[in-house]
This record gives C-alpha cells, structure tokens and sequence, in this order.
C-alpha cells in the first residue's frame, strides 16, 4: 500500500561544478569504470548506479575523501544517499561534511532499491552499514554550503577490502502533504521484442525483465506543494533528464525506488487560486 511520498532528488548538477575536476577523491587512489586513475571520479556522479567507482583501500590505512566543490551553494541540504556499495565487505563508516564539519545524522541501510530499509548504527557522526547495497543518510541539520566531502574511514582495524560505489547523491528532500490518491502501479516487461515470422510464429529475445511504473494522483494538493514538485520536475531532474530516488511510503522505513519522470507526465490543472489537481508517472531505472 503506498502512503506518505518523499522524492530524494540530486541537487548537485543544480549547484554546478566542474566536470573536469568534481568530483575528486583525496589522500588515496582509484580507478574509474573506463579505467582512468586520474581526473574526475565520475562513476558517482553520472546517473549509472551500476558503474562503479573503486578506491584503492585494501590492508591500508589511509582515510579518502570524496570531495565535491561546487559552483554555488546547494541551499538546506538534508540528505545524502550512497548507492551500490560494499562498505559492510570493505570495513567501513562513513560521515557527510561540509566545509570540514561533520554533520551529525540518522541513517538507513538495505541490499538496493526497492528493499525496505532498516535502521543503521551512527556514532560520532559516521555511520556504520550493516550491509552492502544502499545509504540513505538524513541530516540532523538542514545545511548550506559548496563544499561537500563523504569521509571515508576503516572501521577497526585495516579495510579488508577495496571499496567501491555506484552514485552518491545530495540535497533536500520533498515530502508531500497529502498521500496520492488511488495509485496505480504498472509492471512493463519493455526489455522483450518479440517478432513475427511470414508464417505467423513468434520469437522473442529478452534484454532485461520487469521494470516497474507508478502513475500518482493528487486530487487536490496547495500551492507549496505544487511550487515544489514543479522546481524538482523543471530545475532539479529537468523533466526525465536525470533519475531520482523514491520513496513511496509502503513502510514503516524508507523503501528507495531508482526512477524517472515520464515523459511529459507531469499535469498540473488548478482549482482554485491556491488548489491544483496534480499527476504524473515515473518508471524505474535498470
């Protein structure tokens, strides 16, 4: 059953950097998905929770950091979330800061999206995951600055691995005030082509199974919510340009989907001077 929604957008690529030199990784080496060992870590920043970025960690001792210097200033941030990686195998905890200061925080684990969440041990303001998958990290203090760094430590004694990570995401997250109303949930199977031979037989190749959609409806919702939602749809994911985390509220903890904006689904039909009616799809990212 759906219920409370909150939309986990990046407000990184609003904020800006460059892409030649953020985001970087200091006080330790790496590699790239395409093998690079220099330049820009953009393995978490490319919108592809499956390319992965690996830091050189194993039997060291030596604390990275991933750092994110930004054009302007990302404005109330409140969450970070850190998909795809091993920080349970490699030995690790981890904080968010912003121009050095740590921030202290609640966070959630689980294998991926589309797992329910549990409750992550934090102390000193980092976190330790109790599995290998995704974070989601909720800032105790809403903060502004353009200077964010993901610290990296070992937990104990030496990493025990290399640690890698597919996307690391921040910003200020979005719930609405009301619960959608009758949402529909579609399952599409558009990774199957089939085909048709002269004589009537079918043949069918499949690239990738199920990927799920939802269609929201809000009969009604006030003019902050709407001023929110459209901020997120036009400056934040820029329509389906980038994909975002979400939470559909069916549990008692966060439930993360990896997902776009449809195409032009977004209808917004007002009501009255502060009242809108509002709906739009969003699909799930392989």
């Amino acid at each position: 059953m759906i219920g409370d929604v909150t939309i986990y957008a990046n407000y990184l690529p609003y904020a800006g950097y460059s892409a030649t030199d953020e985001p970087s990784v200091v006080n330790e080496t790496y590699e790239s998905s395409g093998g690079e060992t220099t330049g820009p870590a953009y393995d978490v920043a490319d919108n592809k929770r499956t390319t992965l970025l690996t830091i050189d960690t194993n039997a060291q001792t030596t604390n990275p950091i991933i750092d994110f210097d930004l054009t302007t200033n990302m404005v109330d941030v409140d969450f970070a979330i850190i998909d795809n990686h091993n920080f349970n195998t490699a030995g690790v905890k981890v904080g968010i800061a912003e121009s050095l200061a740590s921030i202290d925080m609640t966070a959630y684990e689980a294998s991926g999206p589309g797992v329910t969440t549990a409750a992550s041990t934090v102390t000193a303001s980092q976190v330790i995951t109790p599995v290998d998958g995704i974070s989601l990290i909720l800032l105790s203090t809403a903060t502004t600055g353009n200077d964010w760094k993901v610290g990296i430590e070992e937990n104990g004694a030496n990493y025990t691995a290399n640690v890698t990570i597919g996307e690391i995401i921040l910003g200020k997250k979005f719930a609405f005030s009301y619960t959608p109303d009758t949402p529909e949930e579609i399952s599409t199977f558009d990774g199957v082509t089939n085909t048709v031979s002269r004589g009537g037989q079918k043949s069918s190749f499949k690239s990738y199974g199920v990927r799920k959609a939802w269609k929201l409806s809000w009969p009604i919702l006030l003019e902050a919510d709407k001023t929110s939602l459209q901020t997120i749809y036009e400056d934040i994911t820029e329509g389906s340009h980038r994909p975002f985390y979400i939470d559909l509220g069916e549990e008692s903890t966060p439930k993360l989907y990896y997902v776009r904006f449809m195409d032009n689904s977004l209808r917004i039909r007002k009501l009255t001077a502060q009242a809108y009616e509002v709906s739009f799809m969003i699909e799930s990212e392989i």
